[in-house]
């Protein structure tokens, strides 16, 4: 299957200096062995997947999660709801971390994620 992939340099405004991140747009709803096959085959830290009307981006580390220094008004060109940033958590008693931008929706972070 012929899926549009497009390697972005994420979290910079400056190509070629941020973190390399594989962006694969659905055609419909996928199971996660699906998406991991595809991340694993990019070979990229990041690989995010456009779901129906927003981002997942799933990071490395919760540290990366917590430094990300979003571009907002880049963000606000993005034609979905929001992205959320997760990863898995290194904290004790939390299974994962996220953070959700939304601003295109007029919310450049949701401090409690919102609807992620």
């Amino acid at each position: 299957m012929g899926l549009p992939i497009v390697v972005v340099d994420a979290f910079t405004d400056t190509r070629f200096r941020g973190n390399p991140a594989a962006v694969c747009v659905l055609p419909e709803g996928r199971d996660d062995q699906f998406m991991k096959d595809v991340a694993r085959e990019m070979n990229l830290s990041e690989t995010a997947f456009l779901l129906r009307d927003g981002y997942l981006v799933e990071v490395a580390s919760e540290d990366i999660v917590r430094k990300a220094v979003p571009n907002h008004p880049l963000l606000r060109t993005v034609q979905a709801r929001g992205v959320i940033v997760t990863s898995p958590s290194s904290s004790p008693g939390f299974d994962f971390v996220s953070r959700f931008f939304a601003p295109g929706s007029g919310i450049d972070e949701d401090p409690v994620t919102g609807i992620a």
